[in-house]
């Protein structure tokens, strides 16, 4: 009986713990964007994969959000990257959308960004053939 209520109470506490993580994640990805990259680049395992898979997530959801992919679309792109491993897929992001972005919307446009939002644009510039020409599109859709 008594390992019963230990291992129920180490379940809870762990429970808590990782759920105090998750929140903390969620919460860096509001902060602007050269910030967020300044501590994911600091950042080592396990918090890297957590940051990764909180930027992934809510990137996801802002491009949904935005009209930048359909419902069915963020679905299966979700379902997709629960396959793989959260830092490459990041590492992959900033190295082949991040300089289009950059190059489109420009580096001093990102400094008050939310790194969410930013992970939203990277998403629009991984989607098409054209990276710049479907940012500038999406971004006069906009207004911006």
């Amino acid at each position: 009986m008594g390992y019963l209520i230990g291992g129920v109470l180490l379940l809870v506490v762990l429970v808590l713990f990782f759920k105090r993580d998750v929140n903390r994640f969620n919460q860096q990805c509001l902060i602007d964007f050269p910030a967020w990259l300044a501590l994911y680049t600091a950042s080592q395992m396990p918090d890297k994969g957590g940051m990764a898979r909180a930027f992934l997530i809510q990137s996801i959801h802002m491009a949904e959000g935005f009209g930048a992919l359909s419902a069915a679309a963020s679905r299966e792109l979700s379902v997709g990257l629960r396959r793989e491993n959260p830092v490459s897929v990041v590492n992959e992001w900033l190295e082949s959308a991040l300089p289009n972005v950059v190059d489109v919307v420009g580096s001093a446009s990102l400094s008050d960004v939310p790194a969410r939002q930013v992970g939203a644009l990277m998403i629009v510039a991984l989607m098409g053939v054209n990276p710049q020409r479907d940012l500038r599109d999406f971004m006069q859709r906009f207004g911006r």
